[in-house]
């Protein structure tokens, strides 16, 4: 039987990267039916020993980085079967610019990316952020391609979800322990909860959720500032993905944090605003057509800039909508081609 390693960051409880793990094996046993037997990379599994397995999948997370591009480029000199599936870049930088400079990759994860993209039989990367950055670096994108985020297969809000409600806000916080834009949580934590209170001021109510197990402390504190009152809910469970969405279809818009938080709208079909900590919540939200909808977290005057952005989005809302949605379905037939098409 062929045996297929599965490389992500899972085992450590963090919603995001446990959804793309699951929405691969989901796909890959639909497909497959029995026929190979799939691995992930849990922290008791050796990926240092790639002898045992046929294949190897670099999997949707910020993975095209040192470490993971290591044991790929060490999989396919091996001669094992190789495929990229929605993997991205990220990065912390000083500065307000998310445009790619080549700097960004050295040489020798150039040269192993070149490699990877030569003889991989499939390379999708996650945005066109990171698609320009490996262009910048040189490396031949003649066979890598923008696939999107292997998040955006999440399915819809299940049958009996509550509809969207006028004047309801989810607000996803926690905390990325300072590695952030800025590097100051607390300015950011507070720059939000003065939004908030506007809001709720407005006549809005506040659906605040966590999806990660550190988020829920930061989220608290955050509610503190918000204020204890009846428009405000702080949901205090990590709920699964499937929970969340249906919660957040009942939501006109969302604010978040975490990069899987926006996911987890889109998939919800609500528009989101995002909080780009990161270099890849900038790629993601040029994927799908929502640049005008984030906010930098070293931002100035961030509170003023989330009360106009929430405005610009509730006046056009149905337009970022279809935006959103379109490029959902789009890329949802490239992430599923590996499975269609029996590559993996």
């Amino acid at each position: 039987m062929k045996k297929i390693l599965y490389l992500g960051w899972i085992g450590y409880n963090n919603l995001g990267d446990e959804l793309m793990w699951e929405l691969f094996k989901k796909h890959f046993e639909e497909q497959n039916l029995g026929q190979s037997m799939l691995v992930p990379s849990v922290p008791e599994v050796d990926t240092g020993n790639l002898s045992e397995y046929d294949s190897v999948v670099l999997g949707g997370g910020s993975l095209l980085i040192p470490g993971y591009t290591d044991l790929a480029h060490r999989a396919l000199l091996a001669g094992k079967q190789v495929c990229i599936w929605g993997s991205g870049y990220d990065r912390l930088d000083g500065s307000e610019s998310w445009e790619p400079v080549k700097e960004w990759v050295d040489d020798k994860m150039a040269a192993q990316i070149a490699d990877l993209a030569a003889g991989s039989v499939y390379f999708g990367v996650r945005g066109p952020l990171t698609y320009r950055l490996l262009k910048s670096a040189g490396i031949p994108m003649g066979r890598i391609f923008v696939s999107g985020d292997s998040g955006l297969l999440l399915p819809g809000p299940r049958a009996g979800a509550k509809p969207a409600a006028d004047k309801t806000i989810a607000i996803n916080w926690g905390t990325t322990y300072n590695k952030l834009l800025g590097k100051n949580e607390l300015q950011v934590e507070d720059a939000l909860a003065a939004a908030a209170r506007e809001w709720v001021q407005q006549g809005c109510r506040l659906y605040l959720y966590p999806v990660w197990g550190p988020d829920r402390g930061p989220l608290e504190r955050l509610a503190g500032k918000i204020g204890n009152q009846p428009a405000v809910e702080v949901e205090r469970r990590l709920l699964g993905a499937a929970e969340v969405i249906d919660r957040l279809s009942g939501c006109r818009l969302s604010v978040n944090f975490k990069l899987h938080a926006n996911m987890l709208s889109l998939a919800a079909e609500v528009p989101f605003i995002s909080l780009g900590y990161r270099f890849k919540c900038f790629d993601f939200a040029e994927s799908v057509g929502m640049s005008d909808l984030i906010l930098p977290t070293n931002a100035p005057d961030l509170t003023l800039r989330l009360r106009n952005k929430a405005a610009a989005l509730e006046s056009r809302r149905e337009e970022f909508v279809r935006r959103m949605l379109l490029h959902r379905d789009n890329y949802r037939k490239k992430l599923l081609a590996p499975f269609h098409q029996h590559l993996i």
